[in-house]
């Protein structure tokens, strides 16, 4: 149902922002430049490409669930937040 109509649901922190590949990936960014960490930093920490790094923060690529998990692992945080911002 359209938003505010009965039986809508609540919207969630990543539905608020667009596309939840786009939201994920700017609260990746938000926390590796927290962290102080560039992109190739970051896929260093998690065996990956500087590129899918890139990829993830843009939105142009999905991250799956058990790559989510090593994320959060890499950047110092939760799932939690990085699905619900900091």
């Amino acid at each position: 149902p359209p938003a505010g109509s009965p039986g809508a649901s609540a919207a969630s922190p990543l539905s608020e922002g667009g596309d939840l590949a786009q939201a994920l990936g700017q609260r990746v960014r938000k926390r590796r430049t927290i962290l102080g960490l560039t992109q190739a930093a970051l896929a260093k920490r998690l065996g990956l490409a500087h590129q899918q790094i890139g990829k993830y923060e843009t939105g142009m690529a999905n991250i799956k669930v058990g790559r989510l998990a090593s994320l959060a692992l890499g950047l110092e945080t939760t799932v939690t937040d990085l699905v619900r911002g900091f």
